[in-house]
């Protein structure tokens, strides 16, 4: 079974030269590819802020396949560990793709940080999810 993922980051909604054309030219030619699947991995916004994660999810659901998202260090900032859970769900995942392939999403973002790190907690969820998981 062929499965065709793509994976996009640092798309920066919000940031002062952000460019609205060049995400809306980048999902078309994704589309165009018709994946099963894009995996979005952080700095979905820039600052954190709830319109831009209101902005982010609207160009996000432009996306004619699922999505699966992750924060980044600047989606944390401001509160934006808590508006990332609004508008796009979990911030640590497993997703089982087929019987052979589950994609892993860890927010290593640590609140108003540049820094981030997995930790042990995370490890101990993992080790749980997939355990419980097989």
């Amino acid at each position: 079974m062929d499965i065709t993922i793509v994976h996009i980051s640092d798309i920066h909604v919000g940031k002062i030269n952000f460019i609205p054309g060049k995400l809306k030219l980048a999902i078309s030619e994704i589309n165009s590819l018709n994946p099963d699947l894009v995996v979005l991995s952080g700095d979905i916004t820039m600052f954190g802020f709830e319109n831009e994660y209101k902005k982010a999810r609207d160009y996000v659901d432009r996306f004619e396949n699922r999505v699966l998202a992750i924060p980044g260090n600047h989606d944390a900032r401001y509160m934006g560990h808590i508006y990332f859970e609004k508008f796009f769900g979990k911030r640590n995942w497993i997703e089982k793709i087929s019987n052979d392939l589950a994609i892993i999403g860890i927010d290593s973002s640590i609140p108003d940080l540049d820094e981030g790190t997995a930790g042990r907690g995370k490890e101990k969820w993992l080790d749980r999810e997939l355990w419980i998981g097989n």
